[in-house]
């Protein structure tokens, strides 16, 4: 089975170098037609001067004259013909260097006698001695065609870069290939008949008589490479038994080096146990004695905010009984007895204050008998507002927003 073509992988340049000699011939064919650009620099004592504004006349393909003055206020404004040539010449009489120029629209023709003909009206400028005057003619659509040239170039370039790119691509030329379901079977050719070699019978020889110098030699030969056998055989036993004797020499140093590893790992394991354990009682023995402080300096706490609230609930019970007094006090002297009053009555008020002490409203809950004598109290209750009230909030819960008022003639 035949094998497929590997593609090689490369970049055809061909295509790119194409796209740069086209643009390379657009660029030179062009480059005459481009006008280089004159700059002028001033000169020593000369002072470049703002050209002015020219004061613009449009005539429109209908007849219709407008005129701009673009110096002044740009906006166009209608002129009738016969106006025209004393309207520019009031405009140009300001600034007689002002430029005039018309500006026709183009389905205007130029040779047309007509009352909208642009000579006529470009006569008008001359023969009010205006030295700067000219044509304007206004193109339409001028953009529209530039961008169309440009698309149009632009499509070009894309054509012959699309070409350039395709024109060489080359495709794989095709491959003929048999396909084999199975191996043939190779045909084996008959083995050649093995060929009988001539055996020629063997000569006898006679052998020579033995020599007895050579049976002695051989004899001492023998026996010397017995002996050297001996030798070495003894020379090797000897050599084993020093290699094994140090075999076994290291393998006892091996144990005791061993051994003293393991003991000595024993004792810093028993060293590390000893101090974990010690530093774990120290640690225990630190939080315990924490613990302790900590439970003291809460005792300590609450027995200190126990003394502090019973000192505060103290001062609150004495600021309350204090303005109590006072309370009585005022209203007391604002209290008129009746005449019929007899003994020493009670009577309870139920007073709703507002926080600033002021009384909003007085209502008798336990009567003393006498209408009047309750009555006499209520009055002192209200004309004693503002009744004074501690400065302490807590104190001053226990008068706002109601209180309760006890009062005794004779106390």
């Amino acid at each position: 089975m035949a094998r497929s073509r590997k593609q090689i992988a490369q970049i055809n340049v061909v295509p790119m170098i194409d796209v740069m000699l086209v643009l390379l011939v657009i660029f030179m064919v062009t480059a005459p037609f481009i006008n280089p650009g004159l700059v002028e620099l001033p000169s020593v004592g000369k002072t470049a001067k703002t050209p002015e504004q020219p004061l613009e006349v449009v005539i429109k393909e209908s007849g219709e004259y407008l005129l701009r003055d673009r110096a002044g206020n740009s906006e166009e404004r209608v002129v009738n013909k016969s106006a025209l040539a004393a309207e520019i010449a009031a405009l140009h009489g300001a600034s007689p260097d002002q430029p005039v120029v018309i500006a026709a629209d183009k389905n205007v023709r130029y040779e047309e006698e007509s009352p909208g003909h642009p000579d006529r009206t470009a006569r008008a400028p001359g023969a009010m001695n205006v030295a700067a005057r000219g044509l304007v003619m206004t193109r339409r659509h001028s953009n529209l065609v530039a961008g169309m040239l440009a698309l149009g170039m632009h499509g070009l370039f894309l054509l012959l870069l699309v070409f350039g790119v395709s024109w060489q691509t080359q495709h794989p030329a095709p491959v003929m290939v048999d396909i084999w379901q199975a191996l043939p079977k190779p045909e084996l050719a008959p083995a050649p008949a093995p060929r009988r070699a001539k055996v020629n019978p063997p000569k006898t020889r006679t052998p020579p008589p033995p020599d007895r110098r050579d049976a002695d030699i051989a004899l001492e030969k023998k026996k010397a490479e017995v002996e050297r056998l001996k030798h070495l055989q003894a020379e090797q036993a000897v050599e084993e038994k020093a290699q094994a004797k140090a075999a076994q020499e290291k393998l006892l140093a091996d144990q005791k080096k061993r051994a003293l590893l393991r003991q000595m790992d024993e004792e810093d394991l028993k060293q590390r146990v000893a101090a974990e354990t010690a530093a774990n009682q120290a640690r225990q023995a630190k939080f315990a004695e924490a613990q302790a402080k900590q439970a003291e300096a809460q005792v300590r706490q609450a027995a200190a905010k126990a003394a502090a609230d019973a000192q505060q609930a103290a001062e609150v019970a004495s600021t309350v009984g204090l303005h109590r007094d006072l309370i009585s006090a005022k209203v007391r002297g604002n209290t008129r007895l009746p005449d019929n009053l007899t003994g020493n009555p009670e009577v309870r008020c139920l007073v709703r204050l507002l926080p600033t002490g002021e009384v909003l409203s007085v209502r008798v809950t336990k009567s003393s008998g006498n209408v009047a004598y309750d009555d006499a109290v209520v009055r002192a209750i209200e004309k004693s507002s503002p009744l004074p009230l501690p400065t302490d909030r807590q104190a001053r819960a226990a008068f706002v927003p109601e209180l309760s008022f006890i009062h005794r003639p004779k106390e």
